[in-house]
């Protein structure tokens, strides 16, 4: 499963570090993430630590302005080579590659302690793809090895079935899970849940997304009656605007131990 949707590549490179404001570029956004991947490093001592869907390099980046960390290799994953080639910083090597390919062998280390991250790439996978991808993963690690991951999900029913409503009618295969709900889907594919904690809440005004998914104006206008009208106006969940819309996508940031 490719974690770069294919109509969305015109947003690739420079472009990806301004949609949605800078989300995903800034540092005192990432910050809270960046932290918990920090302080893990510190505690854990990995040789490697690999960002899966890593995209232009950030996360990665960000850390290294945490510390040095010498002796440990860190690793950009990603199939977009316009994506990583916007990525400088020569402590982060990267590798293209489709993420639900991912094997130990491709990091060339067998006993050495591995860390996977990931920011906000698993709803990329769908309902359908979000178990076997984290079997598969899990399948890669050996016990005790963590998985850090800041993932978009919802408190309540009703909030993750607008969002995912609204991305199926902007024909998107991404879903957005109940928290409980990935926490025991967690579980069952073999990871120990050892801590949630949020990261901002991300900003979808409809003029993104329209960039984004190449919606027309009658498309964004249509969208927005449509989801009106089946689930209201919720304040940071859904609500309408002068010139469209507003969508809050909220954020945990997971600490996944492999059973």
């Amino acid at each position: 499963m490719n974690p770069n949707s294919q109509h969305e590549a015109n947003l690739y490179g420079p472009q990806w570090h301004v949609i949605h404001g800078g989300y995903f570029s800034d540092p005192n956004i990432s910050r809270p993430f960046v932290k918990v991947i920090a302080r893990a490093i510190e505690a854990r001592s990995p040789a490697l630590v690999i960002d899966i869907g890593g995209g232009t390099g950030h996360l990665l980046e960000e850390v290294l302005r945490e510390q040095f960390y010498p002796g440990v290799r860190f690793i950009n994953v990603d199939l977009s080579g316009e994506q990583t080639s916007t990525c400088r910083h020569n402590r982060v090597e990267s590798l293209n590659l489709n993420m639900s390919e991912i094997t130990r062998s491709h990091f060339g280390i067998e006993q050495e302690q591995l860390m996977f991250i990931m920011r906000s790439v698993l709803h990329y996978l769908g309902e359908d793809g979000l178990r076997p991808f984290l079997k598969h993963l899990r399948g890669q690690m050996h016990r005790d090895e963590l998985f850090l991951h800041q993932t978009a999900c919802f408190e309540r029913d009703i909030d993750s079935a607008c969002l995912n409503h609204l991305y199926q009618l902007m024909k998107t295969q991404k879903w957005y899970p109940v928290t409980g709900t990935l926490n025991r889907i967690l579980n069952e594919e073999g990871f120990i849940v050892e801590d949630i904690c949020p990261a901002p809440i991300l900003i979808l005004k409809s003029a993104d997304l329209a960039e984004r998914y190449h919606l027309s104006d009658q498309e964004i206008s249509s969208i927005g009656e449509e989801i009106s009208h089946r689930f209201g106006e919720t304040p940071e969940v859904f609500i309408r605007q002068n010139d469209g819309y507003a969508a809050y996508l909220h954020y945990e940031i997971f600490t996944c131990r492999a059973a």
